[in-house]
């Protein structure tokens, strides 16, 4: 009798315990693997020195609503260049700032052949953000919204669209 007392005030315990473990850390870890490309004419370059952030998406949600207001921002091509180019400027000034101060997984910075990578503990959803300083090309990012459960490959497209990637 003491026996089965011992053993079911142990389940009470172990089962709450067992019922807080998160996802990840019953899967194995995932590995994040990414080229930074653009393109000159028709033929695909990669881009060294790209900075890439890792974020989980549900802490970078502002830095998500400010990465789609930059992909559905209309200023450009309606007569007034210099004014668009002055709000985009101040987004980029936005974005920038949003990448240093959102809660991040980690950071890596692309090889000379575009690639770079993160291993991290599986989440819900994964926000890579990848930004390169570039005088001639002044807005030179991207970014990819995926599932964070499992390994996966992906290419930044840093033409902003103009490649195709």
């Amino acid at each position: 009798m003491l026996k089965t007392i011992l053993i079911c005030a142990g389940l009470l315990v172990i089962q709450p315990i067992a019922s807080n473990i998160e996802l990840g850390a019953l899967q194995a870890d995932a590995t994040f693997s990414g080229k930074a490309m653009t393109c000159f004419n028709t033929t695909a370059r990669p881009v060294g020195g790209v900075g890439a952030s890792f974020f989980k998406v549900s802490s970078a949600r502002s830095l998500v609503a400010h990465l789609d207001s930059m992909n559905n921002f209309s200023g450009f091509g309606h007569g007034d260049d210099e004014t668009a180019s002055a709000q985009f400027d101040t987004m980029q000034v936005a974005l920038r700032r949003l990448i240093w101060i959102t809660p991040w997984l980690g950071s890596r910075t692309s090889a000379t052949d575009g690639t770079f990578s993160m291993t991290i503990s599986p989440i819900d959803s994964l926000l890579v953000v990848g930004y390169a300083d570039m005088e001639d090309e002044p807005y030179v990012y991207d970014y990819k919204i995926m599932p964070g459960l499992a390994s996966t490959s992906f290419i930044l497209d840093m033409s902003r669209g103009q490649c195709g990637f």
